[in-house]
């Protein structure tokens, strides 16, 4: 299935290797109908693409895992990331999905790949700062709000959590 995929990410297959910026690691991909799925060191100029400040949030954490979904030109339809909050626990954040890519299920593809590898890497929980206006969709996926709504770069959110099997 897509999702196996999503949780084992293995080179894409291409007809030409694209060139990537002179500074900017390699990444891992996975290889889904012609679109990637790519876990990159660095996704920032993903994340603005799809619709996302660039310099917000700390973007240039090499640490984090970064997932991209990429069409067959390499255009970066949905993007999320995952980092380290607390030992055994998870912090997903910069999910978007590009405007005319909404309702593809491309943001659940990119969400349960991120709590796949936060899983097989021991993470017993993940959070996330989900704006109010998407809570539906995380808490669909399992997610249970926490605490009050508040202002994060101008915008509404609520912080929501979610155990790992």
């Amino acid at each position: 299935t897509e999702s196996a995929l999503i949780a084992t990410p293995r080179l894409c297959h291409s007809a030409a290797p694209r060139a990537r910026p002179p500074g900017r690691p390699a990444s891992r991909s996975a290889s889904i109908s012609r679109t990637c799925l790519t876990w990159a060191s660095s996704a920032w100029p993903a994340t603005a693409s799809v619709g996302t400040p660039p310099t917000y949030s700390g973007d240039a954490d090499l640490s984090a895992v970064h997932a991209v979904w990429l069409d067959e030109q390499g255009q970066a339809l949905a993007t999320g990331r995952l980092l380290v909050h607390a030992p055994g626990v998870g912090r997903i954040g910069r999910m978007a999905v590009r405007a005319d890519q909404r309702g593809r299920g491309l943001g659940r593809q990119v969400l349960t790949g991120l709590m796949a590898v936060a899983q097989r890497r021991g993470d017993q929980q993940v959070i996330l700062h989900a704006q109010t206006r998407v809570q539906g969709f995380y808490a669909g996926m399992g997610f249970k709000p926490q605490g009050e709504v508040f202002e994060e770069a101008g915008i509404e959110h609520i912080e929501m959590s979610r155990a790992l099997p």
